[in-house]
């Protein structure tokens, strides 16, 4: 999407005829459609005072459209099927500029923006160079975003430091695995040689080594029938003290691993707290679940086997250099199987990554389609779908099956293959050996030794086939761990904000904001709202009133102009300030599993229960509560199951009195309840907006009646404003709205009249 577009020749020719200097030029980009949405090329010139729609037609060069930039008062994108154009308000008209195809909206999007920046007075418009360097970055967040773990953690030259550092707090019970592992593989290694004098000193007639005889003379032994009962005791003594380190060590791991995983989820959700809302609209919470609780207990599974890889290592190397000290022509025979086992291996190696990645992808998305299903399994069992619903499930369900059957196949192939090596190796060794003793060559001792040796050598070698699957695994599991850690917060606590007592004064300055910056939402809005005010928003469904809200908030920062409180940019008040002294009843109470006291407070855990009545009565709650067999010490179900939607709502209004806010914003506050229900939940409201600026956003016009201030807003912009009286006598959008519900209203009340007579 580039704004400043090298012009064709023929265009700066023209314009050096009409007398257009190139230093006028603001903006340039092209079109692929004519006015008439023929397939043609047209070019859109913002220069400092004029907009023009420039036509070329091979060398031929026109002046489709072409407007004066201090006549205009707005512009606009307006969407059609197929289609868009640029359109620009003169006298309070809007006038078609130049048209495009759809796949063009988001430059002329832009266009449009910099257009009003131009406009208000404001020199914001990209250079060529700023506008690819914009570009760039939005295509890496793009991917950054796409990516299966983020571009900190996944590379792998930064994220083994960064394992290390995640162990770092334990690296002193590291030094103490780190020896009983190396004791451990040396008394594993020290036990053939014992055997090997046991049936070379005692069954044969070879003498006794030197060392052995040394160990006896320090014992005082000196006899043969002393000697085998002083290498039997040592034998017994070298796997009494195996087993002992093999328990210190697995209570050592474990509690490690068990406090690295407790940590981690901790710093996981603390992380998942601080994060904007911008986060959650690209994550879905059920892959957060997953990395949460499932990740975290996988990688305390790798780190346990962690362990063993290691012993693995050990035993390989400490086998290797003892076999070749033993007999090092029976070492070569036995390495040769050895090679042909790393080299599938590697084979192996290179097919695992992928497969492994395919199955944890296909895994990720059943969990995403469950959790789906699952969430509107009301509705399916409404419409009679539950068929298709066991249908949809078990094709996902199937892509995991396949992708396991299939690395089930490669493994299962090739572990038998390996093993038979293995066993050709020692059949070889077997053999040789063999002969060897037959020939005098070797003792008995030895080669049992060596055999012992050997299966110590296959045995980790057959066991670290498999490390390349820990590793993969372990890393997968670690980036997508950090791919959470790593992710920042678009909305950051400024280093001076401060903390202060609302008066409720608010102000929107020249407000921008999309949630993606090429379409924005809000566009160029002034708002001012006094101390105490009550101001109805009301508008079309889309038209940025919730987004008003969301920046009120500050779950998002505007993208251009600002929102004061009290003369005080949002971006400088302390977060924790400004969520404290909102007041925030959505059309969605958002109840919890829990008593109707833990809903109530919340807000505030530490507030009396007096307290707490207080507020349900000023909701009009009270009633409805203690006529629950439970009263207030009722469980509610999930989102508040178990109490009728007048009622929910209530208890949230309850909440908000509980915080006692200096601003209060009530969205869509009685869209969902019946008339009954409406007619308490606004007595209640009209309690809690005493002496409150409070913002009222809501489709039913007729409960705005009372508002000191409606704003009438539409594409982004304030359309309308004044009191009810004044906007209907405009005959303007708010009229045609109201108009709108005027058929609904008259069915409501004489529906609720019908069910009074009833009653």
């Amino acid at each position: 999407m580039i704004l400043r577009k090298e012009l064709p020749q023929e265009i700066k020719r023209f314009f050096e005829e009409i007398g257009v200097q190139e230093e006028e030029l603001l903006l340039t980009t092209d079109s692929d459609l004519d006015l008439e949405g023929n397939y043609s090329t047209q070019w859109l010139v913002l220069s400092s005072t004029r907009l023009m729609n420039i036509g070329l037609k091979g060398a031929l060069v026109w002046i489709v459209k072409e407007f004066n930039l201090n006549e205009l008062t707005s512009v606009r994108v307006d969407r059609r099927v197929g289609n868009a154009s640029l359109e620009v308000e003169k006298k309070g008209q809007f006038y078609e500029v130049i048209r495009f195809s759809t796949a063009l909206i988001g430059k002329f999007e832009g266009f449009s923006t910099e257009i009003t920046a131009v406009l208000k007075g404001r020199d914001l418009i990209l250079t060529t160079e700023q506008q690819g360097e914009k570009e760039h970055k939005q295509k890496r967040h793009l991917k950054q975003r796409l990516s299966w773990a983020s571009p900190k953690s996944t590379r792998k030259n930064r994220l083994l430091p960064r394992i290390f550092q995640l162990l770092k707090p334990y690296h002193g019970t590291g030094v103490l695995l780190v020896f009983l592992l190396l004791t451990g593989a040396a008394l594993d290694l020290a036990s053939p040689q014992f055997f090997k004098v046991l049936v070379d000193n005692f069954i044969e007639t070879v003498a006794l080594p030197a060392w052995f005889l040394a160990f006896a003379l320090w014992f005082k032994q000196n006899s043969n029938i002393q000697y085998l009962l002083l290498l039997v005791l040592a034998l017994g003594l070298l796997q009494l003290l195996r087993k002992i380190i093999r328990l210190i060590h697995n209570g050592l791991i474990t509690k490690v691993a068990s406090q690295i995983a407790f940590n981690l989820r901790n710093r996981l959700f603390k992380k998942l707290q601080e994060l904007s809302f911008s986060f959650y609209e690209h994550h879905q919470v059920e892959q957060l679940m997953v990395k949460i609780t499932q990740d975290v207990e996988e990688l305390r599974g790798l780190i346990l086997q962690a362990t063993h890889n290691v012993i693995n290592i050990l035993l390989l190397i400490g086998a290797g250099i003892l076999l070749s000290a033993l007999e090092l022509h029976l070492a070569v025979y036995a390495l040769l199987p050895a090679l042909f086992v790393i080299g599938l291996t590697l084979v192996y190696w290179n097919y695992e990554p992928p497969s492994y990645r395919s199955y944890w992808h296909k895994k990720a998305k059943l969990n995403e389609v469950l959790s789906t299903l699952l969430s509107r399994l009301r509705i399916s069992k409404t419409f009679g779908q539950e068929s298709r619903e066991t249908e949809n499930f078990k094709y996902y369900n199937d892509h995991p099956r396949q992708s396991m059957s299939k690395r089930g196949r490669v493994s299962g192939a090739f572990h038998p293959i390996i093993s038979c090596l293995f066993g050709l190796g020692s059949l070889i060794v077997l053999y040789c050996g063999g002969q060897n003793v037959l020939r005098s060559e070797l003792t008995l001792g030895t080669l049992i030794a060596f055999f012992s040796y050997l299966k110590m050598f296959y045995g980790a070698l057959s066991q670290l086939t498999n490390i390349n699957q820990w590793f993969i695994s372990f890393t997968s599991t670690v980036q997508r761990i950090f791919q959470i850690l790593d992710s920042e917060p678009k909305i950051k606590k400024s280093p001076q904000a401060v903390d202060f007592e609302f008066t409720g004064a608010i102000s929107f300055e020249e407000l921008t904001f999309g949630y993606d910056p090429n379409f924005p939402v809000i566009k160029d809005l002034n708002l001012t709202i006094e101390p105490g005010e009550l101001v109805g928003i009301v508008g079309p469904s889309g038209c940025g009133k919730s987004t008003m809200i969301s920046l009120l908030c500050r779950f998002y920062d505007p993208d251009r102009g600002r929102i004061m409180i009290d003369h005080v940019d949002l971006r400088e008040i302390n977060p924790a300030c400004l969520r404290q002294q909102i007041g925030l009843v959505l059309q969605e109470p958002y109840l919890f599993r829990g008593s109707i006291t833990e809903n109530i407070a919340f807000g505030r855990p530490d507030i009396s229960f007096e307290e707490i009545m207080a507020a349900a009565k000023a909701a009009h709650a009270h009633d409805f509560i203690i006529n629950l067999p439970d009263g207030y010490d009722t469980i509610l179900g999930e989102r508040g199951s178990g109490l009728s939607r007048g009622e929910q709502q209530r208890i949230a209004i309850a909440r908000a009195f509980l915080g006692n806010p200096k601003i209060l914003i009530l969205e869509e506050a009685t869209s969902s309840v019946d008339p009954e229900s409406e007619k308490a939940i606004l007595e209640a409201l009209e309690v809690l907006t005493k002496g409150r600026t409070t913002i009222i956003i809501t489709h039913r016009l007729s409960t705005l009646s009372h508002a000191d201030r409606i704003i009438v807003v539409n594409d982004g912009t304030i359309r309308e404003t004044g009191s009810h009286q004044e906007l209907l006598s405009l005959n303007g959008l708010y009229r045609r709205l109201l108009e709108t519900q005027l058929p609904y209203l008259r069915n409501q009340q004489v529906t609720t009249s019908s069910t009074r007579r009833a009653n």
